[in-house]
C-alpha cells in the first residue's frame, strides 16, 4: 500500500513538472525538484522492500545492467560534480545542482521499477501530454489574441511581447514554441503506436472504435496538431529523421516499414507547410534562415567558451549570456558548462537508450511499446542538436524516465 502511495506521488510530481517551467517559476521549480528527489529516493527504497539487499528486485535490476550504461552514468554525474567544484562561480553552480540530482534519482528510481510499472508510468505521462496539448490549444485559440488586445487597449509598449505573440505559434505551458515541440516529439510516436494497436474490446456502433481507441485518437490528434501549431521546423525534422531511421532498420516489405514511410510522408508534408508559413511571416526573426544564422553564431561562441575552459567547463549555470542563455545545441552546452567528460557520459547514456535488439522482443504489445519509445527518444536526441530542451527540467525529466525504461529494455533483451 505504501509503495502505491509513493508511486502515485512520484507520478503526480512528474505530471505537474511540464506546467511549471523552471525559467518562469524558479521558486516552484526548486520546491518541485526537491519533492521529486524525495519521492524518487522513497520509491527507490520501497521497490525492494528493504533497500538494495542482495536478492531484492532492485539489487537484481542494477546487477543486470550493462556495465557501459553504469560507467556512462557515473562518468556524467562525476564530471558534473568536478565541474561544480572547479566552477568559475561555485555558488551559482551549487544553486543549479539540484536539477542534475533530480535527473539522477529519477533515472535510478525508474530503472528499479518492475516492467509493468515502467509501462504504466510511460502511459500516464502520455496521458499528461494530452493535457499539456489541451492547455496549449486553449491558449493558442483564446489567450494569444486576448493578450495582444490587452496590450493594445492599455497602451503597453512591450515591443518584445507584441512581436513574440504575433508569431502565432503555440508555446504554452512552456516559454518557447521549440520547447513545447521538443516535449511533444517524445510522446507522439507512443500515442500513434497505441492508436493502431489491436484491441479485442467492444467497439462503438456509432464510430466503430472502442473507448480505448477513441482516447488514444484524442491524445494522438491533439499532440500532432499542437506540434504543427508550434511551427518548429527543428522538432518536425527531428521526428521525421527518427521515423526514417526506424524505417530503414525494418525488414523489407514489412508492414511496419510501410507505416514508417506513410508517417515520414505526413511529417515531410507538415515540414514543408511550416516552412512556407515561416517564409511568409513578415517578421524577420521568424524566418528559418534567421534562426540558422543565429544558431551558427551561438555555436561559434560556445566553441570559444570551450577553448577557454577545456577541462571542466565554466560550471553548471555559468554559461555566459550571448544573445541567448542557451547554445541551442545540448551537446555543446554540456561540453561548455561541465567539460568533455560529461559530454562523453551523456553520449554514452544516449547511445545506451538506442542499443536495443528488437529481434529479441517477442511480437506483441511490448515490442510496439519499446519501438515507439525508441523513436521518440531518438527524435529528442536529434532535436537537441539544434535545441537545448535537455537542459529544461520540465522536459528533460520526461526524457530521463524514457531513458531508464529503454536502458532496462536494452539489458532485458540483449543477447
Amino acid at each position: 500500500m505504501l509503495n502505491k502511495i509513493i508511486f502515485a506521488l512520484f507520478l503526480a510530481a512528474l505530471c505537474l513538472r511540464p506546467f511549471l517551467p523552471a525559467f518562469t517559476y524558479p521558486k516552484e521549480d526548486i520546491l518541485l525538484s526537491l519533492c521529486i528527489i524525495a519521492m524518487s529516493v522513497l520509491l527507490f527504497l520501497s521497490n525492494a522492500g528493504a533497500g538494495i539487499e542482495p536478492g531484492s528486485r532492485l539489487h537484481s535490476a542494477f546487477k543486470r545492467q550493462d556495465k557501459a550504461i553504469l560507467i556512462s552514468l557515473c562518468l556524467y554525474f562525476t564530471a558534473i560534480l568536478a565541474s561544480t567544484f572547479f566552477s568559475k562561480d561555485t555558488g551559482t553552480s551549487l544553486s543549479h545542482f539540484y536539477k542534475y540530482a533530480a535527473y539522477l534519482f529519477v533515472f535510478i528510481a525508474v530503472l528499479g521499477l518492475a516492467p509493468e510499472k515502467q509501462k504504466m508510468l510511460a502511459l500516464l505521462l502520455l496521458a499528461n501530454s494530452g493535457l499539456v496539448s489541451m492547455r496549449a490549444i486553449q491558449w493558442f485559440v483564446g489567450g494569444t489574441f486576448r493578450a495582444l488586445d490587452y496590450l493594445s487597449y492599455h497602451g503597453i509598449g512591450w515591443n518584445f511581447a507584441v512581436e513574440f505573440l504575433s508569431r502565432a505559434r503555440a508555446f504554452m505551458p512552456f516559454i518557447l514554441p521549440n520547447d513545447l515541440a521538443g516535449y511533444l516529439i517524445l510522446f507522439i510516436p507512443l500515442a500513434i503506436a497505441l492508436l493502431f494497436q489491436k484491441n479485442e474490446k467492444a467497439h462503438s456502433q456509432l464510430t466503430g472504435l472502442s473507448a480505448r481507441n477513441i482516447y488514444f485518437l484524442l491524445v494522438a490528434s491533439s499532440t500532432v496538431i499542437v506540434l504543427l501549431s508550434t511551427q518548429s521546423l527543428g522538432a518536425i525534422a527531428s521526428l521525421l529523421a527518427a521515423v526514417i531511421i526506424f524505417g530503414f532498420m525494418q525488414k523489407k516489405n514489412n508492414i511496419k516499414n510501410r507505416f514508417a514511410v506513410i508517417a515520414a510522408l505526413f511529417l515531410a508534408s507538415g515540414f514543408v507547410l511550416m516552412l512556407l508559413l515561416r517564409l511568409k511571416n513578415p517578421h524577420e526573426f521568424n524566418h528559418p534562415l534567421f534562426s540558422l544564422n543565429e544558431r551558427l553564431s551561438y555555436w561559434r561562441h560556445a566553441f570559444g567558451v570551450i577553448r577557454q575552459h577545456p577541462f571542466t567547463g565554466v560550471g553548471p549555470g555559468n554559461y555566459p549570456f550571448f544573445k541567448s542563455l542557451w547554445v541551442h545545441n545540448a551537446y555543446l552546452q554540456a561540453w561548455a558548462e561541465t567539460g568533455p567528460l560529461s559530454l562523453v557520459g551523456l553520449v554514452g547514456i544516449a547511445t545506451a537508450t538506442l542499443r536495443i535488439n528488437f529481434n529479441n522482443i517477442s511480437a506483441g504489445d511490448d515490442k510496439r511499446f519499446i519501438r515507439s519509445l525508441w523513436v521518440g527518444n531518438l527524435a529528442f536526441l536529434i532535436h537537441n542538436m539544434v535545441e537545448t530542451t535537455f537542459f529544461r527540467p520540465e522536459i528533460s525529466l520526461q526524457w530521463w524516465v524514457f531513458a531508464a525504461i529503454l536502458c532496462a529494455a536494452h539489458t532485458k533483451y540483449q543477447k
